[in-house]
């Protein structure tokens, strides 16, 4: 895996902080709908808390049939006037209006539910579908997540409020972080594997939603809901205010026990995601060569790699969660000490006749929710740690430099005279030096082919003329402007590339060949086919031009797919082309009249061919011979033939034996 993508560091608290910060100021973006989702949170407070005090009625003054007024604790004002409507009934209108009160409140915000709990007494609404333990399939929850911690007719505004800010999110992050692909340097991108930068865009920046939901929503809403129980303990049970100060003291103790985690469940998650890029990695590599893989037998070899890789995936991820349930094991075994503790105090309090039976339902309700908060608070930085992780992994790619124009760059005017090296040389990231003290020139109206031995340079050379590489030293000109100062997209407006390695899209054969010329006529398409030599097999396919290639085009041959390539790079009509081996998978006769084309073309435009075969390389008006990054010889066929033991001399002559 890149070094430029990956960080072997263990992150830091203040790193992790960073990370937090830089991605709530996509949350900023959308403020104010996260303000009315705040307000929704806080008003998911409340149905417990309004619905429990009818179970206590229902308990004392129905069950029991104590007097109304024999309440044991004091009812909130929120509650008093249904209690006032209530005194001297019987026990079966008090049932009747309970039941009247439980609907109305549940149709409206549903029954004892708070985000948060697992409880089976849980009412809410979500969006969550089946998924696996491995990440892909979680984080395809989250780039759809929306849920609300009520249910009812609030519970479904909540929801669809919700999902609207989870979508926002996820398309701005994941377009930025693809924009910010598409502008990566091309020795950068040479350098990854695209398994992996597929990984980030789609499985790692859903962590946006969890990031942003626990950061912003979990502290407001925790803090809330420990506030108004807090008083509401304060101002019911005033008689008994060991009760107040059990569940005030029991707080930090959730605190102290998540914070333990935090390191640890971090760099766990943090594996856990590189695992699943690895995994996701190795499957596009075996699917991409799949044909190599048949031909060479290397099915059970691919079958065993992607194998170790998705139980190495799976038991990062198992770790993970082992973490987590060890937390929420902490933590339900210091809730269950503190409850039985209270309870026991409120044995002897009901006794003493100062609370009622159905207090006992307020108290372990009101401590079910508000350490449910403690624990979502406690452990919010250690909960934090899995979108950290994810995001980590996203800003690490949108952190490599970008292909950046200068500062005011000019526009490059029309090409009318030609190309122009000084001096060049040019040295990869990792210190491989790949050309050294380059220079010529070469006119427009002129084919230069330029060969050598695999890996002498000629591609670099190539690359330098559009900027896909700047140069580590010397200069290049066009017309005699210096490129390093002009735009990209002036530059590359006036240049058509054929690449080496044929690419074609998922369409159309006339969108393939559109894509260099979105405005180009039928006629110009048609046209450039017919020189490429692919106009005669396109017609035959079963809809011609209209016929969809499939992925990558593997519906064509090597060949037919390199006439394409070519005849995309023709209809530009740019006044240079660069053609790199445009003939390796041609028929003799297909690349006779694609040479005697290229050669027209040369009259009114500049072609650079990068070629081996020699049927390409003779027709060329200058002739560079490459090795080792260097210019060894240069000049015509008849020219170069002349030096005795010359370089280009030897490599004739090997084709030439070859061929005899």
């Amino acid at each position: 895996m890149s070094q430029q993508f990956e960080s072997t560091t263990v992150l830091s608290g203040l790193e992790s902080l960073q990370i937090v910060r830089r991605t709530l100021a996509y949350a900023w973006g959308i403020r104010y709908r996260y303000l009315v989702k705040l307000c929704l949170a806080v008003v998911a407070i409340f149905p417990p808390l309004i619905l429990v005090w009818p179970f206590k009625i229902i308990i004392d003054n129905v069950i029991l049939g104590n007097p109304i007024e024999q309440s044991g604790a004091a009812y909130p004002s929120f509650i008093q006037p249904f209690i006032d409507i209530l005194v001297g009934e019987s026990p079966l209108v008090i049932m009747i209006y309970i039941v009247i009160f439980g609907f109305i409140t549940i149709v409206l915000m549903g029954a004892f539910g708070e985000s948060g709990t697992t409880s089976t007494q849980r009412d809410g609404v979500n969006s969550d579908l089946a998924d696996g333990t491995d990440v892909a399939t979680r984080t395809e929850n989250e780039a759809n997540k929306a849920q609300s911690s009520i249910g009812g007719i609030m519970g479904y505004l909540e929801f669809l409020w919700t999902i609207r800010i989870t979508h926002l999110l996820n398309y701005r992050l994941r377009a930025e972080v693809y924009q910010r692909l598409q502008s990566l340097p091309m020795s950068t991108l040479e350098d990854e594997r695209i398994g992996d930068a597929v990984y980030r865009v789609m499985y790692d920046t859903p962590a946006i939603t969890d990031l942003c939901d626990k950061a912003i929503v979990v502290p407001v809403q925790g803090v809330a809901q420990i506030f108004i129980i807090l008083m509401m303990l304060q101002m019911s049970f005033n008689d008994a205010p060991e009760l107040f100060w059990i569940a005030l003291s029991a707080l930090p103790l959730f605190f102290v026990v998540f914070m333990l985690y935090t390191r640890r469940l971090r760099k766990q998650w943090e594996i856990s995601r590189d695992q699943g890029a690895t995994t996701t990695a190795s499957m596009e590599e075996s699917l991409g060569n799949m044909l190599a893989v048949q031909s060479l037998g290397g099915q059970k070899r691919e079958l065993t790699r992607f194998a170790q890789t998705s139980q190495a995936s799976f038991r990062g991820y198992l770790l993970g969660y082992g973490l987590m349930m060890l937390v929420s094991i902490t933590g339900i075994f210091i809730f269950g000490a503190v409850v039985m503790y209270a309870l026991t105090i409120m044995t002897d309090l009901i006794i003493e006749g100062i609370l009622s039976p159905g207090d006992l339902v307020v108290i372990y309700v009101f401590y079910r929710n508000i350490f449910t908060s403690a624990r979502r608070i406690g452990g919010l930085w250690l909960d934090l740690q899995f979108p950290i992780a994810g995001m980590r992994r996203v800003y690490l790619l949108m952190n490599l430099p970008l292909e950046e124009d200068v500062e005011a760059p000019l526009d490059l005017a029309a090409i009318t005279r030609g190309l122009r090296f000084r001096n060049v040389s040019f040295s990869y990231p990792d210190g491989t030096e790949a050309l050294r003290d380059i220079s010529l020139e070469a006119g427009m109206g002129q084919m230069i082919a330029l060969v050598g031995s695999t890996g002498a340079g000629k591609t670099s050379l190539a690359y330098m003329i559009p900027r896909f590489h700047n140069p580590s030293s010397g200069e290049v000109y066009l017309d005699d402007q210096d490129i390093a100062g002009v735009s990209l997209q002036s530059l590359r407006s006036q240049i058509a590339f054929v690449f080496q390695e044929t690419t074609l899209f998922d369409g159309t054969v006339e969108e393939n060949i559109r894509i260099a010329k979105p405005d180009a006529t039928d006629l110009e398409i048609r046209t450039a086919a017919s020189v490429a030599g692919a106009d005669e097999f396109i017609k035959a396919l079963p809809h011609g031009y209209k016929s969809h290639l499939g992925t990558k085009g593997d519906k064509l041959s090597v060949g037919q797919k390199q006439r394409i390539s070519i005849a995309r790079g023709l209809v530009r009509n740019a006044p240079i082309l660069i053609l790199d081996e445009p003939t390796s998978a041609l028929d003799p006769e297909t690349e006779n009249n694609l040479v005697q084309t290229l050669h027209r073309a040369s009259q009114s435009k500049l072609v650079i061919v990068v070629a081996h075969r020699l049927s390409t390389i003779r027709a060329a008006d200058q002739i560079l011979f490459l090795d080792d990054g260097k210019i060894l010889e240069r000049g015509t066929h008849e020219e170069l033939m002349t030096i005795d033991n010359g370089a280009y001399r030897q490599f004739v002559m090997l084709q030439t034996k070859g061929a005899a």
